[in-house]
């Protein structure tokens, strides 16, 4: 079990939500990455392209913008 809880490897999905004034809930869109990526923190290497696959179809669509890591902290739990 410990093997398969320290994989840093392990491809992680990140989902980008919004809420509004009403408190009304979205989806804006997922992006992958790995726990060992994140923990170099800031820089290059952790800016994201936030894509919704439900508008990939859509024609001239890209992103539904970038997301930009700006701190990791890295707890450890026993």
């Amino acid at each position: 079990m410990k093997q398969i809880a320290d994989h840093r490897n392990r491809l992680l999905e990140v989902s980008v939500l919004y809420r509004d004034e009403v408190d009304n809930v979205g989806f804006i869109g997922s992006f992958l990455t790995s726990y060992a990526k994140m923990k170099y923190g800031p820089g290059p290497e952790n800016v994201y392209n936030v894509v919704n696959h439900k508008k990939l179809a859509k024609k001239g669509y890209v992103n539904s913008g970038k997301l930009e890591l700006i701190k990791f902290t890295d707890v450890s739990f026993y």
